[in-house]
């Protein structure tokens, strides 16, 4: 949660603001103890100086054929100071169940960051704050989420990172 960098486009997206020009990263993870379990992922930045960072995520993790979960996020960060960046992401959930069923929903999150010294930052996100559901007929829901994270750089080697959600 007190990560930066493009990867933080899936945690807390106030990571993106220390972004000083544009990066597409791809990610791809197999899951190697349960084999049929994936992960697929995209991410974009796009900082433009004084107007902010924008970003963009699409993951997908599910067993392919089986279940599959797709997440896609708009992103906008800004900088306040040299101390304080923030983030609002739009978001488009997607579950899907092969020959059975497929839902589809939109969340709202919220992240801040805040550089206590050069080397110790901590985070705060709030992830589906507009409570939104898939189909109240399934009794399934989006979990609302609030997270508090540390990262404490010891040395150029060394990054303790923690989070509580």
């Amino acid at each position: 949660v007190a990560q930066s960098g493009i990867y933080s486009l899936s945690s807390n997206s106030s990571g993106i603001t220390n972004l000083s020009r544009p990066i597409i990263a791809l990610a791809y993870q197999q899951h190697y103890l349960q084999t049929d379990i994936q992960s697929q992922g995209l991410y974009a930045a796009i900082p433009l100086k004084r107007m902010g960072t924008f970003g963009l995520v699409v993951h997908n993790h599910g067993i392919v054929g089986t279940s599959t979960f797709l997440k896609a996020g708009l992103t906008y960060a800004r900088k306040f100071g040299s101390t304080i960046s923030t983030s609002i992401s739009a978001n488009y959930h997607q579950r899907t169940v092969d020959k059975y069923l497929g839902d589809n929903t939109m969340s709202l999150d919220l992240g801040i960051q805040y550089d206590l010294y050069e080397n110790l930052q901590m985070g705060f996100i709030a992830k589906n704050v507009s409570r939104s559901k898939f189909d109240p007929q399934v009794n399934e829901y989006l979990a609302t989420e609030l997270g508090l994270g540390v990262k404490y750089i010891v040395s150029k080697y060394l990054t303790f990172i923690s989070d509580v959600n």
